[in-house]
């Protein structure tokens, strides 16, 4: 089960009568409440925490109950942006992307729809990067590459379901590379996960689903502009921020450009929607 952030939070400031400014220890968050669902993004990494839509009987991505909430550690759920790199190969793991203040630099509401932009800036107050997140019967969160220069992104989803052993994931190629095992490996699809999985997938299908039994539900998840789909579960492995148990309620599935270099003024999607 996903930990809930809502009447936890700190009121700072009404931004609009449907956004506002809350605060969860140490970390501000952009809260929306609106006929259309409700939304919890924190302004450290431009990170979407929660998502439900008013369809939905339970949030659509997962977050721990062990994350402390502390500037400067990544958070553990939600939609972390990896960015400009994906992986431990430097430090900070995935980037600095999801450590940094973002900033809120324009919204807009409408009776449908709520529309947010965030911007990540250098020291010298120059764009690196943005993020578009647009909310309605589904969800779209968009990355753009601002630099001037090339870089690995992706949209880390964790998705919260019902049981990861009741829970398949359809659309996926037959071949991946085993992170774990360190090789190329077939494997099946549709795809039941059982053990630490960790599987870069080419970007060849730009839609899987996500059956989530237990919730009785599908999720789609449709990747836009994406070199590579990732697939991860830590199973039973130690991760940072997770409870031992944490592993059974989450799946994630990532939209990510890891083969591929984002370039200046190029993008990456996802867009999500409970069927």
């Amino acid at each position: 089960m996903t930990f809930s952030l809502f009447n936890k939070m700190e009121f700072v400031e009404q931004i609009h009568s449907n956004i506002s400014l809350q605060r969860y220890n140490e970390i501000p968050m952009i809260v929306i409440e609106h006929e259309i669902g409700r939304a919890i993004i924190s302004l450290q990494g431009a990170q979407l925490l929660s998502w439900q839509p008013k369809s939905a009987l339970q949030d659509l991505l997962w977050l721990s109950e062990a994350e402390p909430f502390k500037t400067g550690t990544a958070i553990r759920g939600g939609i972390p942006i990896c960015y400009p790199w994906f992986g431990t190969a430097k430090q900070p793991a995935h980037g600095f992307a999801r450590t940094s203040q973002w900033v809120l630099s324009d919204w807009q509401v409408s009776e449908h729809e709520v529309k947010l932009i965030f911007g990540l800036y250098s020291e010298n107050n120059i764009a690196i990067a943005r993020v578009r997140m647009i909310f309605a019967e589904d969800c779209r969160v968009k990355f753009t590459q601002l630099e001037n220069s090339e870089a690995q992104a992706a949209l880390h989803t964790y998705f919260n379901v019902g049981d990861i052993a009741q829970t398949t994931i359809f659309g996926l190629p037959k071949q991946c590379i085993d992170k774990v095992a360190n090789q190329v490996i077939e494997v099946s699809s549709p795809l039941t996960i059982n053990k630490q999985t960790d599987y870069v997938y080419s970007g060849e299908n730009r839609i899987n689903h996500i059956e989530d039994r237990v919730n009785k539900r599908f999720i789609e998840v449709e990747h836009n502009n994406a070199s590579n789909v990732v697939v991860w579960n830590p199973w039973t492995a130690t991760t940072s921020a997770m409870t031992t148990e944490g592993h059974k309620t989450m799946l994630c599935v990532e939209t990510a450009r890891v083969d591929e270099t984002l370039k200046q003024g190029e993008s990456l999607e996802v867009r999500i929607i409970q069927q």
